[in-house]
């Protein structure tokens, strides 16, 4: 960043690589300006559209979760599609957890361990997520709690049972709005990690008859 005359995009992106390894070590509210910065320079951009996701993470991460949903709801219209759906993947999780006569108590607990699952704290993540389930038996983010515990196996190279988090969505939350994504990840999985592509060939097969709405339903169809 301090190399002088590098073109502005390339210095956008080193800082926002900047915030997350600031957000990896701890230091939230530095990264958060520099997102903040990112956001203030590119409104109108990819990196714009990015930094603003990664604020409003932060918000999330934070527990202000109105100032969270009010940048996410924004979002719903980014240029980029992944940003937009993760935007309204988060929005909904927020709207879901926050009503008046809901406690936000599992939703902080929740956005606590995807903080630790970012800085790779994995231990008390789980800690975190397990006291949501010991304490609010059935609580709606039970699939969430799943994929954070499928990101988890994911980074430390345990594939099977990543894939076994994944499964368990397909099955027991198959009309919740993370369950095209568990799918396409499922497929992946046994694509390019567990040398079974005729399951992979199942899984994006169903994508396609069954979620034709998603994100996932072109890239489906190509693999």
């Amino acid at each position: 960043m301090a190399i002088p005359g590098v073109p502005a995009h390339t210095v956008a992106e080193i800082k926002l690589e900047y915030g997350d390894a600031l957000l990896a070590a701890g230091y939230i509210w530095d990264a958060s300006l520099v997102y903040g910065q990112v956001d203030k320079g590119f409104k109108y951009d990819f990196l714009g559209e990015s930094a603003k996701f990664k604020s409003s993470k932060v918000h999330f991460y934070t527990g202000n979760f109105e100032l969270a949903k009010a940048q996410l709801d924004i979002l719903k219209g980014a240029t980029t599609k992944l940003i937009a759906n993760d935007a309204m993947l988060l929005s909904v999780l927020i709207t879901d957890n926050s009503t008046v006569d809901t406690s936000t108590n599992p939703l902080q607990l929740y956005a606590d361990a995807d903080l630790l699952v970012f800085q790779n704290r994995f231990a008390v993540a789980r800690l975190k997520l397990d006291s949501i389930k010991a304490n609010y038996p059935g609580h709606v983010l039970e699939d969430e709690i799943l994929f954070l515990k499928y990101r988890m196996a994911y980074k430390e190279l345990e594939f099977a049972k990543a894939a076994k988090f994944l499964e368990d969505i397909k099955a027991f939350y198959p009309t919740d709005i993370l369950a095209d994504r568990a799918i396409y990840y499922l497929a992946e999985l046994y694509q390019f990690k567990l040398n079974n592509e005729q399951k992979a060939k199942e899984l994006y097969q169903l994508i396609i008859t069954d979620y034709q709405d998603s994100l996932y339903a072109t890239e489906s169809r190509k693999r």
